[in-house]
Formats: C-alpha cells, sequence, structure tokens
C-alpha cells in the first residue's frame, strides 16, 4: 500500500495494517461494536468466562461498584482476535493521521511490538482510573519510544505542577501506584480472552515501564537535557559568537 492510500484514513485514529490485508482501527465506534459482538458470541466468551471475577473493575476503580465489566478490556477484545493465531514476528504497519498537522506517521514493525501501544492506550483511554491522570498522558504517541514515553510523561508532570518538583513527583508516583495495581489486574484478564502471547508479554513489558518511570523519570528528563545540549556544535555555542569573534579579520 502507498502512502497515498493512507491520506482518507480517519484522523487521530490508530490504524493497523497486516500482510495477509487485515486492517483494524483503534476509533472508538470500531472498538465498542467488536467488544459487543465478542460479548454476545459464546464461542469467544462462554457462560463460565463471562462470570469470572477477574473481569470485573479492579479495587481501585471508582466504578467497581456500578458495573460489571471492566471497560479497559474492550479494546483488548477488539483486537484479540485478530491476533490469535498470528506469530509474534508478523510484520504489521502502524499508521495514525493528525488532524490538525495533516503529519502522517507510518511505522512498520512486528506483532509483538505493535501490541504495546495498544496496551498504553487501553490503559490511558479506556481505564476508568486512568481518567483521572489524563492530562500525564497529553502528548504520548503510538510510536513513542519507552524513554520518550518517560520524557514527555515527567515533562507533562512538572509542567502541571507549575514547575514544582515536588508537587509533580508525588503526582507521578500516584500514577505509577495506581497503574501497578491496575495493569496486574489487566494481565488476569487477558489471561482469560485471548491465547495471543503478545498481549500479555506488552503488559508485562508496560509494568516494568511503569516501575523504570517512578524510579527514572526525573533521570531520563536530565539524561534527555545533558545529551541534547552536548549535541550543540562547539562552533555555535553562544560564548563564541561574540562580534569580536565573529567579525575578527583572518589571517
Amino acid at each position: 500500500m502507498t502512502v497515498d492510500r493512507y491520506e482518507d484514513l480517519e484522523p487521530d485514529v490508530l490504524h493497523l495494517f497486516f500482510e495477509d490485508g487485515q486492517r483494524i482501527a483503534f476509533s472508538p465506534q470500531e472498538v465498542l461494536e467488536r467488544t459487543r459482538c465478542a460479548w454476545e458470541d459464546p464461542e469467544v466468551f462462554p457462560i463460565e468466562v463471562k462470570k469470572a471475577v477477574e473481569l470485573e473493575p479492579c479495587e481501585v476503580c471508582p466504578l467497581k461498584d456500578q458495573v460489571d465489566l471492566c471497560h479497559a478490556i474492550f479494546p483488548i477484545l477488539h483486537f484479540a482476535q485478530a491476533f490469535d493465531g498470528r506469530r509474534s514476528y508478523e510484520r504489521v504497519t502502524l499508521v495514525m493521521r493528525d488532524s490538525e498537522t495533516k503529519t502522517l506517521r507510518i511505522q512498520e514493525t512486528s506483532v509483538q511490538e505493535a501490541v504495546q501501544p495498544i496496551s498504553i492506550l487501553s490503559l490511558t483511554n479506556y481505564c476508568e482510573l486512568g481518567h483521572k491522570y489524563h492530562e500525564l498522558f497529553y502528548g504520548v504517541m503510538p510510536f513513542l519510544t519507552p524513554n520518550e514515553l518517560i520524557l514527555r510523561l515527567t515533562m507533562n508532570a512538572f509542567w502541571l505542577a507549575d514547575g514544582n518538583r515536588e508537587a509533580a513527583e508525588a503526582r507521578l508516583k500516584s500514577l505509577f501506584e495506581d497503574l501497578d495495581v491496575t495493569i496486574q489486574c489487566q494481565m488476569e484478564r487477558i489471561r482469560l480472552v485471548t491465547k495471543s502471547d503478545a498481549f500479555l508479554n506488552s503488559f508485562v513489558r508496560t509494568h516494568i515501564l511503569a516501575k523504570l518511570s517512578h524510579v527514572t523519570g526525573a533521570a531520563v528528563v536530565d539524561k534527555a537535557f545533558e545529551a541534547f545540549r552536548a549535541s550543540l556544535p562547539q562552533e555555535l555555542i553562544p560564548c563564541q559568537l561574540s562580534p569580536e569573534h565573529v567579525f575578527a579579520e583572518q589571517p
């Protein structure tokens, strides 16, 4: 598929294109429809599975006494059937078009790697507790590397705390403590609804990432700025750009 074929895709939605021609969109409408179909299919969800306590909301969920099914499982159900039976090394193309800048982001990766952003989005967009921290995920895109994700979360926390480092770190600590609970609950649900190891592995990695973020967030930011400072060519350092230096007569 050429780049031109991607131009008509729904903006701000993650699209997955498999080599066999299958396409899946991570839009709220498609996620809801596929979840409803899966939930009503007894082959996908036998009665005994529907009654499993693992599918209930976590203890920390603000809706735990109001709903029977965790909302964070919706995107997993949406993708589970498409990923079941696929090899972790199979290639898949991730595509997202920005509605404001019209920028088209394309990444070719493996099924194993493609599941990672889905895991994160299930926690940030669908988990009811995750909504409490929605502001912290401003600018978080499916294509970010782990370090870029930690950098974005940490800098957002500092901005939202008006530069108060203690308040920012307290907000991040609260986020990662809650993620610790929700990720473990999500891993239990995944064991019930899909045979794909890719999903379980991705949540293991997300769990590790959350723990690392809690410990290393500020260090990642410091290291990123150190690397950026070091990238400035020596001949462009301000102290060397005085008029006397720039306009000095050459020997």
